[in-house]
């Protein structure tokens, strides 16, 4: 798959530096399929007071495959000889825990749902846990929906469980490390499962309607060259998770800025293409993940860095964002022919006014630059010296509620 790169220096280093190591980290787009193990007498254990979760046999020992890595790091492993169990008569299919965060969940806790294709019948529940007891948001149910589970099949498991049987499909997507091309097929057929919804086969997902806490400063004006050169604008929060899916499946060309809403482009066919515009001018961002996720899907990437902020943020921050036509933007409109005058290259004084009016304000209320950095360097070394990972973490949330 093709990637473009429209930025500085530093930033091409950085993200082929990561890209590099996700490729060295083992076969990043491995096409052999993947196991699913069927666990009889299958106990899914939960221990919310520690967070813990895993699947274990008839014999009490740990299923490895039900291990839910991120990066190099799995979940924290309950001890069953502490858990009160109930007993079901049901079969089962574990799908991984649920997460409040749609992006994070999208990629990282639907990893096991191709397998749902191998094993799922009407009957069987399919089982998210809830290690951390904080109730499953809307779109979990959106996504068991749009798989075709029925919602009395769904069960949202804050308590240790023994089924007659648990299958246990392996992780498909595992982030900064590799990706399966099974991944895709849980994405191939919820795009089946909803209603044709054909806005054309240029898309771009903006940020704009968000709360001021979220939207890109000046992004309007961009959405705008984007419209004038055929592409069809959506604000993804203001629709029904199935209708963006329906939307989105007909593209053939994504844009937008980086973050949650182009992960969609899971959605997408193979052969289309990603255009994520850099929202920050700090030179980490999601750009190496959305680029396995576009890869893995295949698609073809571009990555335009576009931040004119006058104080550096990271991607995700605090701090306001504001995004304008930059050189490297100004090249790729070049590059691929696109129309616009000399009124969307001019300063935009409306968004930078608006810029400063919540830069002021959240500096206030965050603090200065040094200051974070001091903060984040104190949580850091101050967690370090606790032992446990439990306790590493909890001290880290302390901390960061308190500062």
């Amino acid at each position: 798959m093709k990637c473009e790169i429209y930025t500085d220096r530093k930033y091409k280093k950085y993200f082929n530096k990561d890209v590099a190591a996700r490729r060295i980290s083992g076969a990043p787009f491995d096409k052999d399929a993947l196991d699913v193990d069927c666990v009889d007498s299958g106990l899914v254990a939960v221990d919310i007071k520690n967070g813990a979760f895993g699947i274990f046999d008839k014999n009490d020992s740990l299923v490895p495959s039900s291990i839910q890595l991120r990066g190099k790091s799995g979940q924290f492993i309950p001890r069953v000889k502490n858990l009160d169990v109930a007993d079901s008569a049901d079969q089962a299919i574990f799908l991984g825990n649920i997460y409040p965060h749609f992006g994070h969940f999208l990629l990282e806790h639907l990893n096991r749902a191709w397998g749902l294709g191998r094993v799922y019948k009407k009957g069987m529940k399919a089982i998210f846990i809830d290690n951390k007891n904080i109730g499953a948001q809307k779109f979990v149910f959106d996504f068991t929906d749009m798989l075709g589970i029925a919602r009395s099949d769904v069960l949202i498991l804050n308590k240790s469980v023994r089924f007659k049987r648990v299958y246990v499909p392996a992780q498909s997507w595992v982030t900064k490390r590799r990706a399966n091309t099974d991944f895709c097929k849980a994405f191939d057929a919820m795009a089946e499962n909803v209603p044709d919804y054909d806005m054309g086969n240029k898309i771009y997902v903006s940020r704009a309607a968000l709360s001021a806490e979220m939207k890109v400063y000046g992004e309007e004006r961009i959405q705008k060259i984007f419209e004038k050169n055929g592409y069809r604008v959506i604000y993804p929060e203001k629709l029904p998770l199935a209708h963006q899916a329906a939307i989105i499946k007909n593209a053939k060309c994504l844009a937008g800025c980086g973050g949650t809403a182009l992960h969609l482009a899971l959605f997408m066919r193979p052969g289309g293409r990603v255009i994520q515009i850099k929202r920050n001018s700090g030179v980490k961002d999601n750009g190496p993940i959305q680029w396995m996720l576009n890869t893995v899907r295949g698609l073809d990437s571009v990555f335009i860095q576009a931040s004119v902020e006058k104080r550096v943020t990271e991607h995700n921050s605090k701090l306001p964002q504001i995004i304008g036509v930059t050189k490297y933007m100004r090249r790729f409109f070049d590059d691929n022919g696109f129309k616009y005058d000399a009124g969307d290259l001019s300063e935009n004084k409306s968004a930078q006014k608006s810029y400063d009016v919540a830069l002021a304000a959240a500096s206030a209320a965050t603090g200065g630059a040094i200051y974070i950095k001091f903060k984040r360097f104190l949580i850091k070394f101050v967690s370090c010296l606790v032992p446990g990972r439990v306790r590493r973490g909890r001290v880290r949330a302390w901390m960061k509620e308190r500062l």
